[in-house]
């Protein structure tokens, strides 16, 4: 019965902080997960998001992550670059 309780507990926590934080919730359009998220985000880390490796973002629960593109020069390094 304990585990039963430790469940719903945490699905109700889970719930609450989808409601807090938009940008979590799947079932929201996609662009309005998006714009919720970018709003939260400082300057800097904007900034830091246009690189090849994007830096963790702890106070978001953001993990580092490198999504192999590199938004300042188009997408230059996705499977062997812009090559003509």
């Amino acid at each position: 019965m304990l585990s039963f309780s430790r469940y719903f507990l945490a699905a109700g926590i889970a719930q609450t902080l989808t409601a807090a934080e938009p940008f979590r919730d799947p079932s929201l359009p996609l662009e309005q997960r998006v714009d919720d998220l970018v709003s939260r985000l400082t300057l800097g880390e904007r900034i830091a998001m246009l690189g090849q490796v994007q830096p963790a973002i702890p106070r978001q629960g953001i993990k580092a992550f490198t999504n192999y593109t590199e938004d300042l020069h188009g997408l230059g390094w996705v499977w062997g670059g812009s090559r003509r």
